[in-house]
């Protein structure tokens, strides 16, 4: 090895004396220390003697350093200090009195819907500050979120944190928690704000849920899962969800990033728009003389994820007390290098050879410094520009500054201004099948656009929206043993919906059988009529859905011939008798199993 690397000291690290183990992660150690002059506890972060040596490794731990130092923010936990000490890297941060999130869930399962709100608003707050600083932290995840005991929410790990316009761990690397991360992050595609927006829309998930919502048995079913399924809808596992946050994390956790909450800030304005909405809900109800909701979760479900609990090795607590406790998952490739964070005092004999650019061996001694806000404010400045263009002086920081203050007013813009019909009505067309998420865009279609060519396709739309919420609230009641509070008829159309989710064929029959019994002998009674058109617009999803499914199929057999035409004779016989196999009882496909079988005439004469 190029490096050399003196066994650390079990006891100190710079000016801190180490009192224990929090915790063990995939690239280090976190302790508890305190500083031996001015007795400030800390946890403290070194990075794993293991990998002192491999400049891939000390590069991702400076860059969290890098990171952190320009993090200064109530809502992120706070760098202290940092240096190296016999070769190895270390940093020091505030120590962080609580649980993880993760532990959280574990011990006490999910949270209720008041409290993941109050969540909502501190990770998206920690979020625009990193955000407005040119930083994505690619790995939000439950295990990476903290709430101290004075009951603020804490971000931690930047460890595989990216500056924009950094080529950093992008393209063809795949860094993070599968059951976190964004699909594009999991295709190594480019990351941006909206990739953390996603991770925190499943943190919310599965705080709420109990679990994550695109998990599989396997790597394979899991990245399937997550770049192809859509999530189960919050509404049908959390009893009394209110719809508001169930659309906001449906935005949130949309796998196109053009459809999701485009920056923090205007999740932010939605948040408050949310609670505003509930304060006068909760206070509608009250002069009602209607108890507002238990604070205690309705749902108690495991929660399994990739990620796996702290171990404590010596530590006074049984439970991690810092933010960077968390266990980094094999499988996630680290790649990429940053320029290392430049030290500036209390530097110590102590030498460590470091394989440079070239494959010399150079030698960085080790140092102590303490992060001033001095330092921070530089290490911003250095962040405003690529290094490449940093020479062009005073004019070319002013044009990316104002070209940057630019996209700021366009986003804003963008953002603010009302969207025009093809904008909305492409909105509501890419959730066909789940129009209840688009409600809103759907409402406004209708409102502004009335004289539209296209207003009663979205009129059909509305009432299929209607009646998946209907029966979604309905449902609940149902499932949770609240079949008193149902009608009869109520009862028999959830039953005859759930028919149709399993037997599409079957429950449509009774579907319309529903219907045309009940127009017959239906009266006046309100709850009644919300039924029928429920059960109408119902029939109406399950065509919809029907004829999505035709058009599926149908462009899956196109693509089937497509490959046969360049394939090989023995692929071209297996292609057309798949063809004859699956279709050769369905009405619709009649013509394309014909082709088939003609064609496989020909190849097997």
């Amino acid at each position: 090895s190029l490096l050399s690397v003196r066994p650390m000291s079990s006891t100190k690290m710079g000016p801190f004396e180490l009192e224990g183990v929090i915790g063990r992660g995939g690239m280090g150690t976190v302790y508890r220390a305190r500083h031996e002059d001015t007795q400030e506890v800390v946890a403290i972060k070194a990075l794993s003697e293991t990998y002192s040596h491999d400049q891939q490794f000390r590069s991702r731990f400076e860059s969290e350093i890098k990171a952190l130092i320009q993090l200064d923010h109530p809502n992120i936990v706070r760098l202290i200090s940092h240096g190296q000490e016999d070769g190895n890297l270390y940093f020091a941060m505030e120590l962080v009195e609580g649980k993880s999130l993760f532990q959280l869930q574990k011990q006490q399962g999910p949270l209720h819907w008041r409290e993941v709100l109050k969540l909502a608003r501190s990770v998206a707050t920690g979020l625009r500050h990193a955000h407005d600083r040119g930083i994505i932290h690619r790995d939000l995840k439950p295990g990476n979120l903290l709430k101290s005991d004075d009951d603020v929410y804490k971000i931690t790990d930047f460890g595989i944190a990216k500056r924009f316009g950094t080529s950093q761990n992008t393209e063809d690397n795949v860094v993070g928690t599968l059951a976190f991360m964004s699909p594009e992050q999991a295709k190594g595609q480019p990351v941006t704000v909206r990739s953390d927006l996603f991770s925190l829309g499943i943190v919310l998930y599965t705080m709420l849920g109990g679990r994550p919502p695109f998990t599989g048995n396997s790597m394979e079913e899991s990245l399937r899962n997550l770049t192809t399924v859509p999530a189960p809808s919050l509404s049908t596992i959390v009893s009394e969800l209110p719809e508001e946050i169930d659309n906001l994390i449906s935005s949130l956790i949309e796998k196109n990033p053009e459809e999701r909450v485009p920056t923090t800030q205007v999740l932010l304005h939605r948040i408050s728009k949310i609670e505003n909405q509930l304060k006068s809900y909760s206070q509608a109800a009250t002069a009602h003389g209607r108890p507002e909701e238990s604070d205690s979760p309705k749902t108690m479900s495991s929660f399994k994820t990739s990620t796996g609990p702290v171990k404590d090795e010596g530590s006074k607590s049984s439970q991690p007390k810092t933010a960077a406790s968390k266990n980094l998952k094999a499988g996630a490739t680290v790649q990429g290098s940053l320029t290392k964070v430049i030290a500036s005092s209390d530097v110590t004999a102590s030498k460590t050879k470091v394989e440079s650019n070239r494959g010399e061996a150079v030698e960085k001694p080790d140092y102590y410094n303490r992060v001033t806000d001095e330092e921070r404010r530089r290490s911003l400045q250095s962040e405003t520009s690529e290094p490449e263009s940093r020479g062009l002086g005073v004019i070319g920081l002013s044009l990316g500054l104002l070209a940057v203050l630019g996209l700021a007013a366009f986003g804003i813009y963008s953002a603010l201004r009302p969207m025009t019909a093809d904008e909305l009505y492409e909105a509501i067309v890419v959730k066909t099948e789940r129009p209840h998420k688009v409600k809103v865009e759907i409402k406004e279609f209708v409102e502004r656009f009335p004289d539209d060519e296209r207003v009663e396709q979205i009129r059909r739309l509305e009432k299929v929206a209607t009646a998946i919420t209907y029966f979604n609230t309905k449902s609940m009641a149902f499932a949770n043993k609240g079949e008193s509070r149902l009608t009869t008829m109520e009862q028999e159309f959830v039953k005859t919906i759930n028919l149709a989710k399993d037997d599409s064929v079957s429950g449509y029959s009774r579907l319309r059988a529903f219907i045309t019994f009940h127009e017959a002998n239906v009266d006046e009674e309100e709850r009644a009529v919300a039924c029928l058109n429920a059960a109408k617009g119902y029939l109406t999803k399950l065509r919809i859905d029907a004829d999505n499914l035709v058009d599926w199929h149908q462009k899956s057999i196109a693509s089937a011939f497509e490959r046969a035409e360049g394939a090989s004779i023995g692929e071209k016989v297996k292609i057309f008798e798949a063809i004859i196999e699956l279709y050769q009882d369905t009405k619709w496909a009649k013509e394309s199993v014909a082709n088939a079988s003609e064609r496989l005439k020909l190849l097997t004469k």
